[in-house]
């Protein structure tokens, strides 16, 4: 099982390509897990949720920003 673990976490589970949303403000990052690890954190310590916390953050601040400045009815 280790064996098999180890070679999940150190090959790309996706191209460089497919893991970009192509957004002029992207941050593009490697993290080292597979798709059943990605979202699993030993803390709120650990470096990956740090990343993907101050991630969503930002996404927040930009998304509440620009509806902000929206005069859409829709929002």
């Amino acid at each position: 099982m280790q064996h098999l673990e180890k070679l999940l976490t150190e090959r790309k589970v996706v191209d460089h390509f497919s893991s970009m949303i192509d957004d002029v403000d992207e941050i593009v990052t490697d993290v080292a897990a597979n798709h059943s690890q990605l979202s699993k954190f030993a803390s709120s310590a650990d470096a990956g949720y740090v990343d993907l916390s101050n991630a969503l953050k930002r996404w927040v601040i930009e998304i509440t920003e620009q509806s902000s400045k929206c005069r859409c009815p829709c929002i």
